[in-house]
């Protein structure tokens, strides 16, 4: 893994090509924010090609407080590998 792959908040588009990558998206609220579309089409646009994008409350089961609404109940995990062409 290269130093730029481990710095936070890089995301897709600092990393190789082949590069893996996860992001975690803290507002899919679509309430309140663009929603989980408009992250896709982010990192799509950066080169990523998103292997999986799901909540975490989907993978975890999470107790109170953090199944909150203002905690973790909107976080979603992106996962992918950066384009070999991009």
């Amino acid at each position: 893994m290269c130093r730029q792959d481990r710095q936070p908040g890089r995301g897709p588009a600092r990393t190789r090509a082949g590069s893996r990558f996860a992001f975690v998206d803290l507002f899919d609220d679509e309430g309140f924010y663009a929603g989980r579309d408009r992250a896709l089409e982010v990192i799509a646009n950066a080169g990523g090609e998103i292997g999986s994008a799901q909540r975490l409350s989907e993978i975890f089961t999470f107790r109170f407080p953090l199944n909150l609404a203002k905690v973790l109940e909107y976080a979603v995990i992106v996962t992918g590998t950066k384009s070999p062409t991009a």
